[in-house]
């Protein structure tokens, strides 16, 4: 959560003003008045998080988030969404989530009465089965005194809350970037090719591609990845939106343009594009959950932060020779390396390659634990003059490490590289089979294509100015 301020005015108005109908500013810590009870403008809600905080504001307990039903009733004036029936889900910080009605709601204010237990009769699991209390520590409740509380149900008590809001509407004005100094790729409904180049970190080119691939026809009319370069702030991302859900155009697009254009550590940057892939997707549709995997580079000199979650991936190519690369998070290569398998017996195993694109981890679901266990960082590799930095997404997984890193030669171009990559991905994506050369004595294997959309961002560094 960002850093919240404590609202001196509040001392200087009434309770009623406090509490109902408030225009409630963002990151503002507001203590709830255990006398009246909470009413918030609908509209206020809409594209953002309630968190919802000890009295003191020292502990985090939860988020609630304002959602349409779902239920795509017409109204009388025949609109798709009936938007006085919308629902509210309280998020706990172990991320268990419920969805519930609003307890009281009018034309166009979410309330919670004094009195009210927001959650104590609808604790069930999807089978309606009551939810054992003793696993969840916390439940608002408003009590008919007027307390509202925060219960831990394991037995202890904590009275009193404080709320703040956090705006997470997907603008660029928010991110707070201008955009002369950044290029980017995405929302591709389309599935345009792409391609740019420019100058990144101090002067050091940069090129980056994305590209749909025909192969299968649900990729015909659409490209899910997402590219964004921000020149002024080193940042480069290519997310590559999940095929099996809906929406991940979109997702990736906010993926790849939150991270890059932030300005917090990559670290941090990451945790508010999880946040406002929640807010994302609660305010589109609950029951349409859209999600994305990426790779992303903060350059800060001589030095990079890598991070990424999924099976997008970053190779370091120095000399000519792999320095450095990560390794996909997926069932596949953790099976690999647990069962100490070779790359010959790995991607000859026809029931393993099933679980080749199955990843671990997403952008959607990683922190909602409170760990990022999922999400991979390295933190301040050293770069030298003529290294080659390639991220790309899991389209380029019919060329092995080796063949990437043939690409990236000290005499080449940036330029060339991309026209080398698309030329030798196009080859092996618009095919069935593919041939894989293990490099380990044996004879090339026919394998079956990823045939996937790809995107590829490269990064030379030549040494700060």
């Amino acid at each position: 959560m960002s850093e919240l301020s404590i609202d001196s005015d509040l001392e200087d108005e009434s309770s009623s003003e406090r509490q109902e109908n408030r225009e409630y500013s963002s990151n503002v810590l507001i203590e709830v008045d255990p006398n009246e009870s909470l009413k918030v403008k609908i509209e206020q809600m809409i594209g953002r998080f309630m968190a919802i905080y000890t009295k003191d504001g020292a502990n985090y307990l939860g988020y609630i988030t304002v959602n349409p039903c779902g239920n795509k009733c017409k109204g009388d004036s025949g609109s798709e969404e009936c938007f006085s029936d919308r629902t509210y889900t309280f998020v706990f910080p172990c991320g268990y989530e419920i969805m519930l009605p609003i307890p009281d709601l009018d034309e166009n204010n979410l309330s919670f009465p004094l009195g009210a237990e927001v959650f104590a009769n609808y604790l069930v699991d999807e089978d309606g089965n009551n939810i054992d209390l003793s696993l969840q520590h916390v439940v608002l409740c408003i009590y008919s005194d007027g307390t509202i509380d925060v219960r831990d149900l394991s037995g202890a008590k904590g009275k009193g809350v404080s709320i703040a809001f956090n705006d997470l509407l997907l603008s660029d004005a928010r991110v707070g970037v201008d955009e002369s100094a950044s290029r980017r790729y995405d929302n591709s409904s389309l599935g345009l090719d792409a391609e740019f180049s420019g100058v990144i970190n101090g002067g050091n080119p940069v090129s980056a591609f994305t590209a749909r691939m025909v192969g299968r026809s649900k990729y015909s009319k659409l490209n899910e990845d997402s590219i964004a370069v921000n020149y002024a702030r080193g940042s480069i991302v290519v997310a590559d939106g999940l095929g099996g859900q809906p929406h991940g155009e979109n997702a990736s697009s906010l993926a790849a343009r939150w991270i890059a254009h932030s300005s917090e550590p990559l670290h941090l940057a990451i945790w508010h594009a999880h946040n406002a892939l929640d807010v994302l997707n609660y305010t589109a549709s609950y029951f349409e959950r859209s999600d994305t995997v990426f790779v992303a580079a903060k350059l800060k000199g001589d030095k990079v932060d890598l991070a990424y979650i999924g099976d997008c991936r970053w190779i370091i190519v120095r000399g000519g020779k792999i320095f450095a690369k990560s390794i996909p998070d997926t069932f596949f290569y953790n099976e690999m390396m647990d069962k100490k398998l070779s790359a010959r017996e790995a991607f000859t195993n026809e029931l393993l390659m099933k679980t080749n694109h199955i990843v671990n981890g997403t952008l959607g679901i990683q922190f909602v634990t409170g760990c990022d266990d999922r999400l991979f960082i390295q933190k301040d590799v050293h770069l030298l003059k003529g290294d080659v930095l390639i991220l790309f997404s899991d389209g380029a997984a019919n060329l092995s490490d080796d063949e990437i890193a043939e690409v990236a030669s000290d005499n080449v171009s940036l330029q060339e590289m991309i026209e080398q990559f698309k030329f030798s991905i196009r080859e092996t994506n618009n095919a069935k089979f593919y041939l894989r050369d293990f490099k380990d004595g044996g004879e090339p294997v026919a394998l079956p294509s990823a045939r996937d959309n790809v995107s590829i961002a490269i990064y030379r560094h030549e040494g700060l100015e």
